[in-house]
């Protein structure tokens, strides 16, 4: 029942909130797990130039995800082709990988 209520209420309904969206910032995500858990991601970021891109671009597919669902998806002009938004997804992915593993060990 506890883990239900989390997911359902905690999670699949409090996702948006997780991210600063337009500012493209994960900080108020890390900071759900501790100041300890946020400031070794920072560090983990700053120092390595693949994982700053991946966040930065999962960042984005989130910010044009929730454009194009707020703003009118038919009359949106969305810059991206296809391709744009599939290298930005092969982008993205490394950093939900990484929170995977961080949050498991």
């Amino acid at each position: 029942m506890i883990y239900s209520f989390a997911k359902i209420k905690g999670i699949d309904r409090q996702y948006h909130l997780y991210f600063d969206w337009p500012g493209r910032k994960a900080n108020r995500f890390y900071s759900l797990f501790g100041d300890e858990f946020k400031k070794d991601i920072e560090k983990d970021i700053k120092s390595n130039e693949a994982l700053r891109n991946s966040v930065n671009d999962f960042l984005e597919i989130g910010f044009i995800r929730n454009e194009l669902v707020h703003k009118n998806f038919a009359t949106y002009p969305l810059d991206k082709t296809a391709k744009d938004i599939y290298n930005l997804y092969k982008s993205a992915i490394q950093f939900v990988d990484y929170l995977k593993k961080r949050l498991s060990s």
